[in-house]
């Protein structure tokens, strides 16, 4: 019998050695491994040196010694576009954890709700908290606008589910003009190179290190350039096809995130729908049907100049029965529709028309305006996820007596006008006290538009400043492609006339050159400084009171109100000023604002 040998016994124990192979793959594996990590290593090293930006909603206030203070970032659209500075959000501080005695709702969308023409102080979200302070009294009532210019659902999605680390209430959304255009849309610049890799780069653009890379390869845009000319890509996107399909799959997938960020968190979602100018947009691209001949177009265009006739001289039936033959020439042309809906107007025959001004609306190549189907898709949303909606479309359709929404709403294509913006923070503001608190609402706490004029600090100037601002862009392309954009141009135009009669002649003149300067984005302090040079002290402190008032966490207004005080003479209330400066201020106004006060005294 031959036994083994202790020795022989561990060899045969031991693990066979590893052969080349085992040990070539091992190579590979820590060789792909290193590469993540060096990447990781680097992008950490970015965020200790300060390099690049945090692209997160929620941030610390830069008010360091404030530890559970924060703010909207106005770099979270960064991680959507890296090209330019959308405007927005709107940066209001408040504190996490939020105070008991407090409601706390958030509001989500593009330029709508941004404020776009008027100041982000004016807008509906400030309308909305005005609303509920009155008719949630004994709460303290907080109203964030996170509305970012341009934006498209997807990035809103991204918002909502950022926005629960603010502790809401409620949240309020508003979307779905920018789908075609937007960062992520079917057919915008903003989006990846390769179709469906957006919300990845949304991704990638959080990290320092992409950030740093990016901004160096991205070429810097031309400055005379619009944000529309800036965005969008392909203008033409016709009717119900691969694109317009794609981005109404896209729309409803993206409320339906935003649905489920909802029921997760057990934050109620407010949706609303989305509501343009359908009675006085003319289509800005209408597309010819396929096949048609030069002969057919030739026709179908003789036949609209006939109708633009009739419309002039009010035949309007001469002009529907033009706009009939040369709807049957081409039926799908967009234009033919808008005609015909003005000649059914005319005629007192609304419903009908606005049958039309909704099909000329869809029919339009050039998609700055939400389709009709997109208004159904959110209803039909909220109904399946039992969510609360604001049928704004309705509402609008309402203001217009049961006709198609125009002027009266809306300043050019999407934006609302103060008094429609007021309707629609009503209806929202029922909604959110019906879900938010056990306390009814009352039509007799509904502020006064004199109250609310009152409480918003609105001025003429913030008016004035709004509407050149519309004016001016619609004499930019496409809104200047559009076939009454000179009717549009002519309609502004009266408008500020109107107010600037209101106005003495020096204020008239004083804003004349604020327009030709382009320095209306903040009008109080533009104002404010004209007066100043003017040496009228009296009226430049009460706009930087006015400016003060509606946005208190401002610091550099504080300044500007205490040189105002001081040109009047009132050192001893500059003073008073700027210590309150400081106590709001972050570290470097803080500073500025204690070297002048040293200077003071």
């Amino acid at each position: 019998m031959i036994n083994n040998t202790d020795a022989e016994v561990e060899d045969a124990l031991a693990s066979p050695s590893l052969s080349k192979r085992h040990r070539r793959w091992i190579y590979r594996l820590l060789s792909m491994m290193l590469f993540p990590l060096a990447l990781g290593l680097l992008n950490f090293l970015c965020y200790l040196c300060g390099f690049g930006i945090d692209t997160s909603l929620v941030v610390r206030s830069p008010r360091i010694d404030h530890v559970n203070e924060f703010v909207l970032n106005r770099d979270v659209d960064a991680a959507y576009w890296n090209s330019v500075d959308l405007n927005g959000p709107e940066q209001r501080p408040f504190t996490i954890p939020k105070p008991e005695d407090t409601i706390r709702i958030v509001v989500a969308g593009a330029s709508s709700i941004e404020g776009f023409p008027w100041a982000t102080s004016l807008t509906i979200p400030r309308q909305i908290e005005i609303i509920l302070s009155r008719q949630l009294n004994g709460h303290n009532v907080e109203v964030l606008n996170a509305g970012i210019v341009g934006i498209t659902s997807f990035c809103v999605s991204d918002l909502v589910r950022q926005a629960l680390v603010c502790q809401p209430d409620a949240i309020v959304v508003y979307t779905g003009h920018n789908e075609f255009y937007g960062p992520g849309g079917v057919s915008s610049r903003a989006s990846a190179a390769i179709s469906g890799t957006y919300s990845l780069m949304v991704g990638v653009r959080r990290f320092r290190l992409p950030q740093i890379v990016l901004r160096g390869l991205t070429p810097a845009p031309d400055p005379a350039d619009t944000l529309t000319q800036l965005l969008a890509r392909d203008l033409l996107i016709p009717y119900d096809g691969v694109a317009f399909r794609k981005a109404s799959t896209l729309y409803r997938g993206n409320l339906e995130r935003i649905a489920a960020v909802g029921t997760n968190s057990d934050v109620p979602i407010v949706l609303c729908s989305p509501a343009c100018n359908l009675r006085h947009q003319s289509p800005i691209q209408s597309v010819p049907g396929v096949g048609l001949s030069d002969l057919q177009c030739a026709q179908r265009d003789e036949l609209l100049d006939q109708v633009d006739g009739c419309l002039d001289d009010e035949m309007f039936e001469a002009g529907l029965l033009a706009a009939r033959t040369a709807q049957s020439l081409d039926p799908d042309y967009a234009l033919t529709s808008y005609r015909l809906a003005q000649c059914l107007e005319g005629l007192g025959r609304s419903a009908e028309a606005y049958h039309y001004f909704s099909r000329a609306r869809d029919l339009d190549g050039c998609r700055f305006r939400a389709p009709a189907c997109f208004a159904e898709l959110a209803r039909e949303v909220a109904r399946e996820h039992a969510m609360s909606l604001v049928d704004v479309e309705q509402a609008m359709v309402d203001r217009a007596g049961g006709g198609a929404p125009g002027a009266e709403s809306f300043v050019e294509h999407v934006h609302f006008n103060l008094e429609a913006m007021w309707d629609v923070s009503t209806l929202i503001a029922r909604e959110l006290v019906r879900c938010t608190s056990d306390t009814p609402w009352l039509d007799s706490r509904l502020p006064t538009t004199a109250e609310r004029d009152e409480q918003l600090g609105l001025t003429e100037f913030d008016i004035l400043a709004g509407l050149s601002i519309v004016q001016h862009l619609l004499g930019q392309p496409p809104l200047s492609a559009a076939p009454d954009a000179s009717i549009n141009l002519d309609r502004g135009g009266a408008q500020i006339y109107q107010v600037l009669k209101t106005l003495n002649r020096s204020d008239q003149d004083e804003f004349r050159a604020l327009v030709a300067q382009r320095k209306t984005n903040d009008v109080l302090q533009d104002y404010a400084q004209v007066a100043m040079g003017d040496g009228r002290t009296a009226d430049a402190i009460r706009l930087c009171r006015l400016r003060l008032r509606r946005t208190p966490w401002q610091t550099n207004g504080y300044l500007l109100l205490a040189e105002c005080l001081v040109a009047a003479g009132q050192i001893d209330q500059a003073v008073i000023v700027v210590d309150r400066g400081m106590q709001l201020a972050a570290d470097g106004d803080s500073k500025r604002l204690g070297r002048y006060l040293e200077a003071l005294r």
